[in-house]
C-alpha cells in the first residue's frame, strides 16, 4: 500500500511540475503609463531632406515627436502638425507605396524628398517626388513634413 501511495505522489508532484513550465512566466514590471521622462528617447526621430529643384538640398530638418506632441529639438516649421499627422496616419511612411495604382499623367515639378529615421520605433527610408498624380498627392497629404513643392 506504501508503494502505491508513493507512486500516486510522484505522479502528482510532476504533474504539477509539468503544468507550472506550462504557465506563462509572471510579468516583469514596466515602466509607468505616464508622460515620458526627459531621458526616454522620442518615439518618432526623422531627418527630412527636400531638393526642390530635384539635385541640390534646399533644406533640411529633424523631427522628434512623444505621441502626438513636438518635441524641442524639432526643427520643421509645422512640427506640431507633422507629429499629429504621423500619430493618426503613421501608414503614410511605413506602408509601401501601392504599384498597381491608375495616376494622371500629370507632372508637379522636380521636387524630390527623403524621410529617413525611426516611426514609432519602426525604421523609416522613404523617398517621395511629385512625378504624377499620384506622387502629388502623396506629397501634398505630407505637406507639413515636406512643404508645399510644386513648380
Amino acid at each position: 500500500m506504501k508503494r502505491a501511495r508513493v507512486i500516486a505522489i510522484v505522479t502528482a508532484l510532476s504533474a504539477a511540475a509539468m503544468l507550472s513550465a506550462c504557465q506563462p512566466p509572471a510579468a516583469a514590471p514596466g515602466p509607468s503609463e505616464s508622460s515620458p521622462s526627459e531621458s526616454s528617447p522620442p518615439q518618432t526621430d526623422l531627418r527630412i531632406e527636400v531638393f526642390a529643384d530635384g539635385k541640390e538640398l534646399s533644406a533640411e530638418h529633424r523631427l522628434s515627436c512623444s505621441g502626438r506632441d513636438a518635441l524641442a529639438q524639432s526643427t520643421l516649421p509645422e512640427a506640431t502638425s507633422a507629429c499629429q499627422l504621423l500619430h493618426d496616419s503613421p501608414a503614410l511612411l511605413t506602408e509601401p507605396t501601392p504599384t498597381e495604382q491608375t495616376c494622371t499623367m500629370i507632372y508637379g515639378g522636380p521636387d524630390r524628398a527623403t524621410i529617413r529615421g525611426t516611426l514609432n520605433g519602426i525604421s523609416v527610408d522613404a523617398t517621395f517626388d511629385r512625378s504624377n498624380g499620384c506622387a502629388i498627392h502623396r506629397w501634398d497629404t505630407l505637406q507639413p513634413l515636406l512643404g508645399s513643392g510644386g513648380l
